[in-house]
């Protein structure tokens, strides 16, 4: 099928004072288009919910089938009532209002109150709002039959094109004469199909045709909705009236909509715009997965962000919905799917919420630096401003001073000439040495400075790289012993269970039971055997004297014989028969015999292979012992180097500390010094005023 797109300008919903046919119909066409918008929506949700793997539950949506049960159901829907009415003669809007009435009232979407029924009105319950329909002229709307001097006409007509629309409108054949009366043709029992209103569709049949057909078509393609809205009803710029928009919101099902995505996950994340959104959240982990290239980030920052929250919740005293699991991400409202995070509303509100106060925090933060560097920026500039001032004043006042020095003095001339001229050239040579004493002064004391922390900052970074080169081989030297002490321990546990198996499956005390119980039964037969023979013998002899009275007896003995005789043999049945036969036990005897040594035998030599294997076990255990050993002398000679690295990197910095204590003093000494110098080129200045 070739691919297309198309554009379907929907109608808006209408409610007015007065709604006719044309009102129901365009407000039926919305109810099926919002029907198939609710359906799309929700499968659109259902089917991301399945891609992305997460668990979700069946969301309750507005369904309005009712409504267009009551509209377009056969045989009780409105249209089905208007379509029977205008096919009986004789049935005017009263009686379609009636039927109405009678067959729709018990929907719970139809209402028609006693009012409303005198004035032949009902009202329809629309997803958007009741609507209160007026019934006339109902019937003559649906038929939208043409009048049959216009059909005539038409037909009469001596153009081809217009005999054609005459048939296309009122099923009426052209006339191929001229201008007479058209006489349609009759169909069975006489009747004219153009006047037949049984064999002409209705309005409201083609109206439910086309709608059930452009439904078909839209569920075929894929639909992307567009709202239009007005924000007034006058169309005036720059005018937005809330109540309006609120309006269209809700007869446009938008809400309902909006309800049904919120109830479920309505905010949805890729991986890496969660990360990069709330990331600031939790820095410190995202930053430590990075550095080990994991590559679930997304989940791990999830997780901590759900663990916080429980812990939140635990420390307020709200119930807790579980661990960090599956569970306590739902009891959160998060859930991680195969490319998005989904998130419900109270989640995205608590991650808004916290994000917003990290925010506003650093913005605080950020603030408060920078008024305090434009601060520090106007104190400095004022500083300096203030010093030159104060350069400018003082010079002032001298040149007053020498002015008036000049005025005094000035029958002096020549003497005040020279004097002046002396202490100008020793002011000049003063303020040179000053400053290029201070100059020396200040650029010594920056580079001392600059080299102290220089030599801080290296220090530091070579401390931070040589602890972190000894932490991560110390804890891979560890992980490496731990792991080797464990292979052994497992061995040692694994060897000894299989030991005891051995042992307990081929014990010498079992064998030499069973041997002994075996001895025992055939001791026991024999015994009983020569009972038997002895009484036999006792029979024979005693049976001339005292046949009668020992018949009995013997009975009793035979009894008793048979008795033992059973019991023999069942023994000889477990015992694998044994004793079948007196001449066969013997031999058969002797064959256990020779068995029970073999199986001696081979019991001994495998005790001897267990306890060789045994003897090996014990060898290696104690070698991994020594290696243990090894490795903690290891251990401990390499923290007992780095103890004396550490020594004798806080004697170097005890060094370094003494060499700047030195040029502190040194500082301190030439800057008494230059006090000397100034408060002695002040004392020649005093002298050279006072001369």
């Amino acid at each position: 099928e070739e691919a297309t797109i198309g554009v379907l300008d929907i109608f808006g919903f209408e409610s007015f004072a007065e709604n006719s046919f044309e009102q129901l119909c365009i407000n039926f066409c919305n109810e099926s288009l919002q029907q198939q918008f609710n359906r799309y929506i929700f499968k659109l949700e259902q089917k991301e919910y399945e891609r992305e793997g997460i668990m979700w539950e069946f969301i309750e949506f507005p369904d309005n089938q009712d409504i267009l049960d009551l509209i377009d159901k056969k045989r009780t829907g409105i249209l089905a009532i208007l379509n029977d009415q205008c096919s009986l003669p004789k049935c005017t809007d009263s009686t379609f209002a009636a039927r109405i009435y009678n067959v729709c009232s018990p929907d719970e979407r139809f209402d028609a109150s006693t009012l409303q029924r005198a004035r032949g009105r009902f009202t329809v319950r629309h997803y958007a709002g009741p609507v209160e329909y007026g019934t006339e002229s109902f019937l003559e709307k649906n038929k939208d039959e043409l009048p049959k001097e216009a059909s005539e006409l038409l037909a009469s007509s001596s153009c081809s094109f217009v005999r054609m629309l005459a048939v296309g409108m009122a099923g009426v054949p052209p006339q191929r004469g001229g201008g007479g009366p058209p006489t349609p043709p009759r169909g069975r029992g006489g009747i004219s199909r153009a006047s037949s209103s049984l064999l002409r569709p209705t309005v409201g049949a083609q109206f439910s045709k086309q709608l059930v057909t452009l439904r078909e078509r839209v569920e075929r393609t894929t639909p992307h909705y567009i709202r239009c809205l007005k924000t007034n009803d006058d169309i005036l710029p720059n005018t937005f009236r809330p109540n309006v928009i609120v309006d269209q919101l809700r007869s446009g099902g938008v809400l309902e909509a909006v309800r049904v995505s919120r109830v479920g996950y309505p905010q949805r994340y890729p991986h890496g715009d969660f990360v990069g959104r709330y990331r600031c959240l939790a820095a410190r982990t995202v930053d430590e997965a990075r550095k080990l290239r994991r590559k679930n980030v997304c989940e791990l920052l999830v997780r901590t962000l759900v663990r916080r929250f429980l812990s939140e919740q635990s420390a307020t005293g709200s119930p807790r919905g579980g661990s960090d699991s599956g569970k306590g991400l739902l009891s959160v409202g998060v859930q991680i799917g195969q490319s998005k995070v989904f998130l419900q509303r109270r989640a995205f509100t608590k991650l808004e919420d916290a994000r917003s106060a990290l925010m506003e925090r650093a913005a605080v933060r950020i603030q408060a630096t920078a008024r305090a560097f434009q601060c520090r920026t106007e104190y400095e500039i004022a500083l300096a401003s203030i010093i030159v001032m104060q350069c400018s004043i003082r010079r002032m006042l001298a040149c007053r001073y020498v002015l008036a020095v000049r005025v005094h003095r000035s029958a002096e001339r020549i003497q005040a000439t020279f004097r002046r001229f002396s202490a100008e050239t020793w002011f000049d040579a003063t303020v040179f040495v000053a400053r290029w004493v201070q100059k020396l002064y200040r650029g010594r004391r920056a580079r001392i400075l600059f080299s102290y922390l220089k030599y801080d900052s290296k220090a530091r970074i070579i401390q931070r790289a040589w602890w972190g080169h000894i932490a991560g081989r110390t804890v891979s030297e560890r992980r490496a012993s731990i792991i080797l002490i464990q292979c052994a321990v497992r061995c040692r546990v694994a060897r000894k269970q299989r030991r005891i198996l051995r042992i307990s499956a081929r014990d010498t005390s079992n064998i030499a039971s069973e041997r002994n119980q075996l001895r025992n039964q055939m001791s026991i037969v024999k015994r009983e055997l020569e009972e038997a023979k002895l009484r036999s013998e006792e029979l024979e002899r005693f049976k001339r004297e005292n046949f009668d009275a020992e018949r009995n007896r013997v009975q009793i003995e035979n009894e008793k014989k048979k008795q033992l005789e059973e019991t023999l043999r069942l023994r000889e049945e477990e015992m694998k028969q044994i004793a079948a036969e007196q001449n066969r036990f013997r031999r058969e005897d002797a064959e256990k015999r020779e068995l029970e040594k073999a199986k001696v035998r081979l019991r001994e030599e495998k005790i001897e292979d267990i306890s060789a294997e045994r003897n090996q076990l014990q060898r290696e255990l104690d070698a991994v012992r020594r290696e243990l050993e090894k490795t903690q002398a290891r251990l401990a000679e390499l923290l007992r180097s780095r103890e004396e690295e550490l020594e004798d990197i806080n004697a170097e910095q005890q060094q370094r500390r003494s060499e700047i204590s030195v040029m502190k003093r040194e500082l301190e000494e030439t800057k008494l010094s230059r006090k000397k110098v100034i408060k002695d080129a002040a004392t020649e200045r005093d002298q050279l005023r006072s001369q």
